[in-house]
Formats: C-alpha cells, structure tokens, sequence
C-alpha cells in the first residue's frame, strides 16, 4: 500500500511497529543515541514526515508498544516492569503500571481499552493502587509459559486462549503445559527462530524469517500471513512477503487488524512498509 523511508532512526531488532485505527501514522520507539533519548514518534505512512515525537522514561529499552482498540492510546515498555500509557497523538500521560513479572512481549490492552493485560493479569488503567486481577481463562496456579499475542520462543497464545501456533522444531515445546490448556495447537513449518504476531481478533497470524546471507546487508526478511478465523489445527496461508532487508520484530497490525506494517533496515536505512491484509 505505501513504503517510506523513516527519518533519523536508530532502532533495535526488538523495536516494535503499530499503525494508527486510520492506518495513516505508523508508531514506533527509538533507541538512545547521539541525537536523543528513546522516544515514542509518529510518522506519516503516506510522506515519511515525522508527526511528532515524545520522550519516554529514562530507563525505557525499545522492546514494544501496544494499541488500545480505539487507537487513541497506546502501551509502552521496555524489559522490565513498567508500562507507560499514553494518549496518542498529544502524548499526555494516562498511566504507569508496575507489573508483577519482567514484561517480554505479552502486553496488551483489555477488549474494552480501560486496562492492561500483562502475563495473564490485568491492570486497571488510572488506578495504580489497585491489586491486578487474573485474566478470565488463565489458570490460577501462573503454570501458563505461553505469551499472548505476539512471541519470539517459537509459539504464541491467540488473545481468546482458543489457540497456539507454535513452530515444528522437533523435540522442544513438548509439555502440554506450554500450550496453557488451549482448545487447538496450530503447527507451522518453518526454522526454529522466529517472531509470531496475532492481529486484533487473533483472525490473522503473521511469522517473520530472518534469511541470513554473506553479510548483515545481505540479509532478507520472509513474512508470511496465515487465516487463523476457524482456530482449526490448520490455517491457509494468505500471503508471503520476501523484504530486502532485516526485519527482525519490527512487524504490527492496524487496530483492525486489516493492514500490516514491517519496518525493515539495509544498509542502515529504515524503511516503513504498510500492506493489506487479504
């Protein structure tokens, strides 16, 4: 649908992308550098202008952000405890919240869009005195070692707890423990090392291979989007993107789930590239 270079980025194999409910602004962090300290910014998808940009927390690592279902706010954080919700774009502060466990990539926002889930719990937004309470669906006993959502250990966990993609590497992921109790276990082919990513409404999941060659700039990015509508233990793949360029964890959906953003590096330059999903 569109690609744009992104100004002045300096951004790790962990930054994450999302795409504004409009699909106009793609959202991503920055690491620190020479220029600046990790921020939260905004470019235009259509002119690869930057919008606007926001500092975040000192201690802040770019690991991932997170959408509410409106668009209008979004979840930061990075490998520790603490998430930053902010109001998009003015970027005015709605919440922080200390979680209970070290936050990898399972943070998301309720259906509703008034808490965080994180590793099973949820937060209410603005009350940062209440207790978190256990997500519906998740056992008790914290025995569920599958993230939600969108995962780097080779299986992932639909936000309706319905399924789990996991990647057929034999021999590992064998406990059904891993699978947290989900109705329907979807296996892929494909290398041992990969990103999975869940859309909003867990309809759609992406899994992005590194394809190494001579060189870090010889380096090719495979996307591929498979149906995931029926949870069946199956799934028709939809679409396969091959990228010029390392994509790493840089992939994230629209709130609709409707369009795909990746935002791939060669050569050190960033490209922001948005594509509809069929």
């Amino acid at each position: 649908m569109t690609a744009v270079t992104v100004p002045g980025a300096n951004l790790t194999v962990t930054t994450t992308i999302g795409l504004s409910a409009d699909g106009t602004i793609a959202y991503f962090q920055t690491g620190p550098d020479r220029a600046g300290p990790v921020s939260l910014v905004g470019v235009s998808a259509r002119e690869g202008r930057e919008v606007w940009r926001h500092k975040l927390p000192a201690q802040a690592q770019p690991r991932g952000i997170a959408f509410a279902p409106s668009g209008r706010q979004v979840a930061v954080w990075g490998g520790g405890r603490n998430v930053r919700v902010m109001s998009v774009p003015d970027g005015k502060v709605v919440s922080d919240i200390t979680t209970a466990v070290l936050l990898d990539f399972d943070v998301s926002f309720s259906p509703e869009g008034d808490a965080i889930v994180a590793h099973h719990q949820r937060y209410k937004l603005g009350d940062a005195g209440e207790a978190p309470t256990p997500e519906p669906g998740f056992r008790a006993d914290g025995r569920c070692n599958t993230v939600v959502g969108q995962s780097n250990i080779g299986r992932v966990l639909s936000r309706d707890r319905g399924l789990v993609v996991k990647m057929t590497t034999p021999g590992r992921y064998a406990r059904e423990t891993d699978f947290c109790e989900a109705k329907t276990v979807l296996p892929l082919d494909g290398p041992e090392i990969a990103f999975l990513s869940f859309a909003p409404g867990d309809r759609h999941v992406a899994a992005a291979y590194n394809i190494a060659g001579r060189s870090r700039s010889d380096w090719r990015t495979l996307v591929e989007i498979y149906d995931t509508a029926d949870r069946s233990s199956s799934a028709t793949r939809v679409s396969r993107i091959v990228l010029d360029g390392d994509v790493g964890y840089r992939i994230g959906w629209s709130p609709d789930g409707r369009q795909l953003a990746v935002l791939k590096v060669k050569d050190s330059i960033a490209t922001a590239q948005v594509y509809a999903v069929p």
